[in-house]
């Protein structure tokens, strides 16, 4: 087994589990070291295909929240309402992470100080030096979704 080193972030995918220091790492280990040079809808048609299996299996929408529920043609439905808890959210990085904590396709450990996805949650009551992220992504995600549309207003 391998020896794990102090870093902010422990993830599993699939088998393989990877140590990381920031989002900027982890964004290239699930997207790949291309993504960061796509233009913003080739970024948007990535998470889509990252996420695509995971809303079939748990029949779930994938939901670009700025436009609505993603459909199975790549059109928006801005009409139908949805509720973030039963969906996946692909706004940007880190929805697309959490969703897919959500999910099981991902599973996060966050060092405790690191301040990545937990930046501002009351940690005084946790025990350990690492935070199960996927215990959280829910309440994560919405205060994500909450604070990104506040910073476009």
């Amino acid at each position: 087994m391998e020896t794990f080193k102090k870093t902010n972030l422990i993830i599993r995918v699939g088998k393989q589990i990877h140590q990381l220091n920031g989002i900027d790492e982890l964004t290239e280990t699930i997207f790949g070291k291309q993504y960061k040079e796509l233009t913003a809808k080739e970024r948007l048609l990535k998470r889509y295909a990252i996420m695509l299996p995971y809303s079939v299996r748990d029949k779930k929408p994938i939901i670009y929240s700025p436009k609505g529920i993603i459909k199975g043609d790549k059109n928006f439905d801005s009409t139908t309402k949805y509720n973030v808890a039963n969906s996946l959210i692909i706004d940007d990085e880190i929805t697309c992470f959490l969703s897919l904590c959500k999910s099981g396709g991902l599973d996060i450990l966050e060092q405790k100080n690191a301040n990545i996805f937990v930046k501002n949650m009351d940690k005084s009551w946790m025990k350990g030096n690492y935070i199960v992220i996927n215990k959280f992504a829910d309440k994560l995600l919405q205060t994500h979704i909450k604070s990104t549309k506040e910073k476009t207003l």
